[in-house]
């Protein structure tokens, strides 16, 4: 009998514990984003080309509030970003993506875009 109260209760734990994304995966740290050509639909391949030129790197803070960064060439701009993490989704101001862990961070998935996150040092 105590045997199947110790299985029970390891259950109802292992049930318990969220083996999804969570807000300390992303507070304080800056990841590198690419974009998967294939997965950019509508885009044209002159913005293709232009998407293969640009970098872009995504802080987050610990407050829900990021800031991204993109260059292109010697041209750089900034803007801030509201995010937060809802079950196993990470919103960005107002696109949600599906979040997939990989070794090396993160593939974020939505209707129109494949991105992957590379955490910067």
């Amino acid at each position: 009998m105590r045997w199947i109260g110790l299985v029970g209760l390891a259950q109802w734990l292992l049930s318990s514990c969220s083996t999804g994304v969570r807000d300390i995966d992303f507070e304080g740290r800056r990841y590198w984003i690419t974009v998967d050509a294939d997965s950019a639909k509508g885009v044209d391949s002159a913005q293709l080309a232009q998407l293969r030129t640009v970098e872009t790197v995504y802080g987050f803070s610990k407050n829900g509030r990021g800031r991204q960064y993109i260059r292109q060439g010697t041209v750089s701009e900034a803007a801030l970003f509201n995010w937060q993490i809802i079950g196993d989704s990470l919103q960005i101001n107002q696109a949600t993506f599906s979040v997939e862990k990989l070794d090396n961070g993160f593939k974020l998935s939505s209707d129109s875009v494949v991105l992957f996150m590379h955490q910067k040092p």
